[in-house]
Order: structure tokens, then sequence, then C-alpha cells
């Protein structure tokens, strides 16, 4: 069988699509173990790793391959259907891959050269995170909050506010290692409780300059990743594209719910015998549910296609 990155775009768009189909039963089965431990099952993050989920937005160097958010959808269409904490996980952990794949070579080879399934999640800062620039790079100190997937990352991918002499603090997105950082057991909540979203605790920790990459960097156009990784991928617009990371996963749950509201239509009846899944009333709400879960499909893959051209393009 041919490596899964010499296959072609197509090829492989469909590989990876069944193979996160064939995940469904497995995801739902393990669905209510995830939602009661606040955290997906090992075995689920390994096969997604087997899978090649996470290298769908890594640069080639690396073993990835460098698709567009298309595939992300797809693949998030089928995870979505079977566990939506799961598909939660993959959508931000690969998300920080297309992030890191725009920095500098250093920072890439960094977090893929001796280990290339190695995975990134991301970090919102606390009240008590702290950030000074130094000779170098960046101390941070504090807690960094809702890092999905965490318990799984290799790093961290750290929203830094760093103090300006004046104006506004400068945003960067910069890397720490595990050995840098403490998880904090504080993610209970009632959706998506299974994503374990939980914080990190960072102490006095240095992160070399080269590790970041500033949020006007990666606002669309050439970034340090794009100059040597020539994909049209490592100059989307992270603001624009990057948040439908998460509709992709709301599209997965959305077809998941749909499905799971037909069949329990098919085998229902009314107080008069009546089979629902007959009634006009019924199949016209689901009829609009589906046009509606359709339609933001369409959406999303609009402007997946449209910023891709554009980026592909140098068109500012």
């Amino acid at each position: 069988m041919p490596d899964m990155a010499d296959l072609d775009h197509e090829t492989l768009r469909t590989t990876l699509v069944e193979k996160a189909r064939e995940l469904i039963p497995s995801l739902r089965e393990r669905a209510p173990a995830v939602e009661k431990n606040r955290r997906v099952e090992d075995a689920t993050q390994l096969a997604f790793i087997e899978a090649g989920f996470y290298r769908i937005f890594q640069p080639r160097r690396y073993g990835g391959y460098e698709m567009d958010f298309s595939v992300m959808l797809d693949i998030a269409s089928e995870l979505g259907r079977g566990c939506g904490s799961s598909c939660w996980v993959f959508t931000n952990l690969v998300g920080q891959t297309w992030i890191n794949g725009m920095k500098g070579l250093e920072a890439q080879d960094d977090v893929w050269k001796d280990n290339p399934d190695a995975t990134i999640a991301s970090s919102f800062p606390g009240k008590d995170a702290t950030v000074q620039e130094v000779e170098g790079g960046w101390i941070a100190d504090g807690t960094w909050s809702f890092s999905s997937g965490i318990d799984f990352a290799d790093w961290s991918n750290l929203q830094l506010f760093v103090p300006q002499k004046e104006g506004p603090p400068q945003h960067q997105f910069a890397l720490v290692p595990r050995s840098e950082f403490e998880i904090v057991d504080d993610w209970f909540a009632s959706g998506l409780a299974g994503t374990g979203s939980r914080s990190l605790m960072v102490k006095e920790a240095f992160i070399p300059k080269h590790r970041g990459i500033s949020a006007g960097q990666v606002a669309g156009g050439d970034t340090p990743g794009s100059a040597v990784n020539p994909s049209p991928l490592y100059k989307l617009p992270l603001f624009a594209i990057g948040t439908k990371q998460f509709a992709s996963t709301a599209y997965g749950i959305a077809l998941g719910a749909l499905e799971a509201m037909i069949a329990d239509l098919s085998e229902r009846s009314s107080v008069h015998g009546a089979q629902l899944s007959e009634l006009p009333t019924v199949q016209a709400r689901i009829g609009e549910a589906s046009a509606e879960i359709e339609a933001a499909r369409l959406l999303l893959v609009r402007d997946f296609e449209e910023s891709w051209e554009v980026a592909a393009s140098d068109t500012p």
C-alpha cells in the first residue's frame, strides 16, 4: 500500500473520510464514557493519529498532507456524527497544527523534527496570566484556560498579550512544551463535557521568540511558514477562516442529531396509533432541518474555496 502522503488529493480525501466513517460506531460506543470522564478516550486519540487525521494541515516536510479546509469539514462531518467532544478535540488540535505551519522553520522543527506525530493544543490566558518580554523571548507565568485536548497534546500554543511601552499589548501565539506546564483538572461543563478543555499552569517559563507568531502575521497573506511551505494553506487568514474549525464540528454534530431523530421517530407512534415518521408535519420539520444543515455546509465550503483561491493567487 502506498504511503498516504503519496496519494493524489482526491484519493487521499476519500481515504481519510472513509477512515472517519469507520470510526463512528466506536465513537458512539465510547461517548458515554467520554462524557462521564470529561475527556476523550485514549483509544480514540490513537485511532485519530493512526488514521492520519492530524496530518491534513501539517507541512509535507514532516510527512503531512497540506490539504484544504474542506477536508477537515469532511472528516468532522463523520466524527461529529459519532461523538461531538471527540470531533471538537480533532478540529482544535488540527487547527493548531495549521498555525504552527505558519511559523518559522525553527518552530516547526521544535515540534515535529523528532516526533512527526506531535500535537498542539490551544489555550487562552486567565486572569492571573502574565507575560514579560525579555532578551530573546518572553517569560510566561500563570494560568491558561480552555485548552481542549490538552491531555493528549505535546505542546500548547499559548495566546500571549505582551505589554508594550506604548500602545496596546502585542498579541502572540507562542509554543510551550509539555515539560513546561501542569494540567489543572477544572473542566466541569454541561456541554462538550468530554473535550477535556482544562486549564494549564505555567511557572515562569521562558519562550524563545522563534516559537511565537503575532496576530498580525496570521491575518492573511505571507507568513514565515509560507516562505518554506509553498501551499496556500499557510497564507489563509486565521481570524476569518480558523474559527470555522468549530463550525465544522457543529455541522457534524447536527448531522448526528438529525440521524438520531429520524431513527427515533421511525420507531414511534402517536397516541392514535399513527406512525410519527409518516406525519406530514414531522416530515416537514425533518426536511427543514436537513435543508438548514446542508445550507450551513455549502456556506462553509464556499468560504473555504474562495479563501483558498485568494491565497493561491496572492491577491491582497
